[in-house]
């Protein structure tokens, strides 16, 4: 038996992001930067994997910047944010930020920024009025996540611009991105990030909207590719497998979560952990057992799941304990997360493996 309950972190690719990437490795190969017919044959193959990119993003495909992954497209915006602050030192993002995010603020903060986290309420959720009185006249920059990839809090993007309306207000959207409501120019983001291996493209694929018309920093130097933007040789197959798979993928339903929280609801030894908004994620804890000890006796068993986020494994979450949490929780902190291939019964061998890890742990006491 082998249940992968790990969508979240990376998503199977799906074939017809497969069958892209190898049309496209056979016929857009070239350098897409090239004068000659192979190289322009490249060219509109990566813009028409820009444009319907940006379709899906709900954003013009001006400003649309493909990058490697959401931390380098985190880190752009973030940075080209603070390039042109001003006099302005201050950044406010929410404490359910990916560690890309919170990482990038902190190399700020040796260039003389503040910056300010705003926690969750006793109900887990940040609210728009939370994010906004955290804003004062020396503020820069927003930071607000779509989704938190621990807990599946959904985040007000939507709402920020109005009460924020003079700062720059950047969303990392890797998880919320076709799972929940697009967060798009409508919403009034100036950046927005997004992956395409959490939706079923090959790793190696993300995107992030820049707001056009404004001075925007690289990252790496050297020619002139996307927009000057990001200098390297683009990888155009994987750009356009990222198209496909956005173009095909179909979110899980909420009643799947809805059905999971119902039959983990009564297990002993099990924490249900709040939110859950997105109808992907499912956080709850085993308290008293170590996460990772947890999730390697569910994978000897066939059962896939996460100690928590896995760009920060082996770290204490900061997620989790910016609800105050008790430690023991925390510490025993777990993810299911699931994708439209997910089946009940996936759901049902969770529960089978919960039961015998909690068995076997009371045994040992």
């Amino acid at each position: 038996m082998h249940v992968y309950l790990d969508h979240a972190a990376a998503t199977p690719v799906t074939p017809a992001a497969l069958e892209a990437f190898l049309a496209a490795s056979e016929s857009a190969w070239a350098n897409a930067e090239s004068a000659h017919l192979p190289g322009r044959q490249a060219k509109e193959a990566l813009e028409a994997a820009r444009a319907a990119v940006a379709r899906k993003m709900e954003v013009p495909a001006e400003g649309l910047v493909f990058v490697s992954c959401a931390t380098e497209g985190n880190n752009m915006a973030i940075m080209s944010a603070a390039a042109r602050r001003g006099r302005r030192n201050h950044a406010v993002a929410t404490a359910y930020e990916h560690a890309s995010v919170t990482q990038a603020l902190r190399h700020l903060k040796t260039q003389g920024c503040s910056v300010t986290a705003v926690p969750p309420d006793a109900s887990g959720r940040i609210t728009a009025l939370a994010l906004a009185q955290a804003v004062t006249a020396d503020t820069f920059l927003v930071c607000c996540a779509r989704v938190c990839s621990e807990t599946g809090a959904v985040m007000p993007v939507d709402e920020l611009k109005r009460v924020c309306p003079d700062v720059w207000l950047h969303c990392d959207n890797t998880q919320g991105f076709l799972r929940t409501e697009p967060v798009g120019e409508a919403c009034g983001v100036d950046s927005c990030v997004v992956s395409g291996h959490k939706v079923g493209a090959p790793k190696g694929a993300a995107a992030v909207w820049l707001r056009p018309g404004v001075s925007h920093v690289p990252l790496l130097r050297g020619g002139r590719q996307e927009a000057a933007l990001r200098a390297g040789t683009v990888n155009v197959p994987s750009c356009v497998a990222f198209a496909a798979a956005a173009d095909s993928y179909a979110p899980p339903p909420l009643s799947l979560l809805r059905y999971a929280e119902d039959v983990l609801e009564g297990l002993p030894g099990v924490c249900l952990l709040r939110p859950r908004q997105a109808p992907h994620i499912l956080p709850f804890a085993l308290p008293g057992c170590p996460a990772e000890v947890a999730a390697r006796m569910l994978s000897d068993m066939g059962i896939y799941i996460s100690a928590g986020a896995a760009c920060s494994k082996g770290g204490k979450s900061e997620a989790l304990t910016a609800q105050k949490l008790p430690s023991q929780v925390v510490a025993g902190a777990l993810r299911a997360s699931f994708a439209a291939c997910t089946a009940r019964g996936d759901i049902d061998a969770l529960a089978e493996g919960l039961r015998a890890v909690t068995a076997r742990l009371a045994r040992r006491h």
